[in-house]
């Protein structure tokens, strides 16, 4: 019982945002965690379409080999999800197929010369640092234009804080800002700010930047800007504990999104009306919320989704002390999270599987489930997670 309370003491919540846009706060009874997008092998880059230019070397990029590359971008970094304390609320934010990242590319083979051509080449190979340099002189140059080119120096900078958010939050932060003071009608560029205000855990300056881009989308007709921010809007409520607001905010963005036939949000927005089901223990809703998902996602071919959605089945599965059923959503979930890469939700999964054990009264299983649990948090960093194993499981043996 002491090891059950010392595992469940740290677990109280878990999330993932995809996109930077829709947002969704899953709760795990055992662990808490968020994961990267990876794709599998069969997603590898096409090759770019050669044409013949006076310049050498020039590829032309098609729009299919530029989200290729933004999945070997996120594949190659494979990003820690940013963790923010917020209380008794812990969110992890996970980017998602960025948006912006598929932007910042495309802008860079629109400048079709052998530097930009150079970078993009950098890009594939990992090097962020051509393409965050190439941008950085692009915008200071069209600053320097005068008021004519602040439209184009607010684009160059938002394509540089696409990339630099990979490795520096405040970086990306400052010149996503310094963007919108040069054009500050750009709505995907006020999400993006807000997403990286979420990952600083800075909720109220989150709630202000989502909520310019709600008035701009009511502004400008954009009704695909206004599902994304109404669902991010949830999330904030969300962590705030006001779910019956954030219920109001997701249920409008699911609206919005159907409508829309957009069905990678229409996923986002289920998973988050489960979240909220299952904080307020309708575990029959969370279940019908979460197998719509799993609907949707299998269709898509989400495999983050799929895996997220299946450990969510399970969560509530164990709280309802179906403990057969439960493990069976967490096998499910683990196999599709050692595909992926992600070794935080592969050690939730363990977690959950260990604590199941322990129910059943199989102690040596649970603690040989917790054990490559506390391995897996060992290896991606999480210190926390691994002196809350280290408080109660015996140290690891000297090799």
């Amino acid at each position: 019982m002491k090891q059950r309370r010392a595992i469940l003491a740290f677990t109280k919540y878990r999330a993932y945002l995809i996109g930077g846009a829709a947002a969704c706060l899953a709760i795990a009874g055992v662990a808490f965690g968020a994961s990267q997008w990876l794709r599998s092998g069969s997603d590898k880059s096409p090759a770019d379409i050669s044409v013949t230019t006076n310049a050498p070397s020039l590829t032309f990029h098609t729009d299919q080999s530029i989200s290729a590359l933004a999945h070997e971008i996120y594949a190659s970094h494979k990003l820690a999800p940013a963790i923010v304390g917020l209380g008794d609320v812990r969110i992890a934010l996970n980017a998602d197929e960025n948006d912006e990242l598929r932007k910042a590319i495309a802008a860079l083979a629109r400048q079709h010369s052998p530097r930009a051509e150079k970078a993009i080449a950098d890009l594939h190979r990992g090097d962020l640092n051509p393409a965050i340099n190439l941008f950085a002189e692009l915008a200071k140059k069209a600053e320097a234009a005068g008021p004519d080119a602040a439209k184009e120096a607010a684009g160059f900078y938002s394509s540089l804080g696409a990339l630099a958010a990979f490795d520096n939050n405040e970086e990306a932060t400052r010149v996503y800002t310094k963007a919108l003071k040069l054009s500050p009608q750009m709505a995907d560029v006020w999400n993006q700010l807000g997403r990286l205000q979420l990952w600083a855990g800075d909720l109220t300056e989150a709630e202000k930047s989502y909520s310019q881009v709600l008035t701009l989308g009511d502004h400008l007709h954009d009704q695909t800007s206004v599902g994304r921010t109404l669902g991010n809007l949830g999330t904030i409520a969300q962590a705030r504990g006001n779910l019956d607001r954030a219920k109001d905010f997701v249920r409008r963005a699911l609206a919005i999104n159907e409508a829309l036939g957009h069905k990678k949000e229409v996923s986002n927005n289920l998973m988050s009306l489960g979240n909220i089901a299952s904080q307020q223990r309708d575990f029959n809703a969370a279940e019908t919320f979460y197998k719509r998902v799993l609907a949707i996602d299998e269709v898509l071919d989400r495999k983050q989704g799929i895996a997220v959605a299946l450990s969510n089945l399970g969560d509530i599965a164990q709280k309802q002390h179906k403990l057969d059923t439960a493990e069976d959503f967490f096998k499910r979930a683990l196999i599709i999270f050692e595909v992926l890469g992600g070794k935080v939700d592969m050690a939730m999964c363990l977690t959950a599987l260990g604590t199941i054990a322990n129910e059943r009264g199989d102690t040596p299983k649970a603690r040989e489930l917790w054990t490559q649990a506390r391995g897996l948090y060992s290896q991606s960093g999480n210190q926390d997670m691994v002196a809350t194993f280290d408080g109660w499981l015996p140290a690891p043996k000297s090799q």
